[in-house]
């Protein structure tokens, strides 16, 4: 499995996608960058 992570501020969303290649693996990785943002962002907040 790839890295969602590639570097500070950088994400990349398709990292399932080289697992499987599908429209709910898309919505999958879109959610995971989500929550990576947003635990990211609050982190910083605090």
């Amino acid at each position: 499995m790839g890295k969602f992570i590639l570097s500070p501020g950088l994400i990349y969303a398709n990292a399932l996608e080289q697992a499987a290649c599908s429209m709910e693996m898309a919505v999958i990785s879109a959610r995971n960058a989500a929550l990576i943002i947003h635990t990211e962002t609050s982190d910083k907040k605090e």
